[in-house]
């Protein structure tokens, strides 16, 4: 469920505290006026979850009304009151833009981001795999706390659909993913949906 969903984002928020970047100290300059500083942010890349399509068909809670992304957002800005946000979740996107397009989708600022594409990847195309591979490395280049978020869709309801993709695939895709994230340390959160 939601819920449950939420609550493994928030320990996962817990276990992966915000962390000060590892960069080496600044040149003293001396001025009469410091330079602004960017905040630090919290950048979403994902699909159509992470922009939270389907969360109709709940009403009066905060819960049903928020993407699972923004309530991330939110338990973050708890370690961080600074944070960002910059949402560069596009519904039904797989990852082959942003990973192409790094310096437009993930802010230079990154100290934290979550990676969701699995139900929008087409399904044995290894440039998708590439491109979230590119996506890893580059939040984690900028110092970023990365997370890959992986959501299984699952169909329970009778047999597939002629669009529907086939179990087999997706735990293929999934294991692929998830092999991914532990090539470079990344944690992981699996969803079964």
């Amino acid at each position: 469920g939601v819920r449950s969903c939420v609550e493994q984002l928030q320990h996962l928020r817990r276990a992966a505290a915000l962390r000060p970047r590892q960069m080496p100290p600044a040149k003293q300059v001396s001025t009469a006026h410091s330079l602004p500083v960017s905040p630090p942010t919290y950048v979403a890349l994902g699909g159509s979850n992470s922009v939270g399509h389907g969360l109709g068909g709940c009403t009066n809670t905060p819960l049903c009304e928020s993407k699972f992304t923004r309530v991330l957002y939110h338990g973050l800005l708890s370690d961080e009151p600074r944070l960002a946000f910059q949402n560069s979740a596009i519904g039904a996107m797989g990852p082959i833009i942003a990973g192409a397009c790094t310096s437009r989708y993930v802010a230079r600022t990154a100290r934290f981001a979550t990676i969701e594409y699995l139900p929008n990847m087409g399904y044995g195309n290894a440039g998708e795999l590439h491109a979230v591979a590119r996506l890893l490395d580059e939040t984690q280049a900028l110092g970023a706390r990365t997370i890959l978020v992986e959501i299984l869709p699952r169909n329970r309801n009778g047999p597939c659909s002629p669009w529907c993709v086939h179990l087999g695939r997706v735990d293929e895709q999934h294991r692929s993913m998830l092999q991914l994230a532990r090539d470079r340390g990344v944690p992981t959160l699996t969803i079964d949906a």
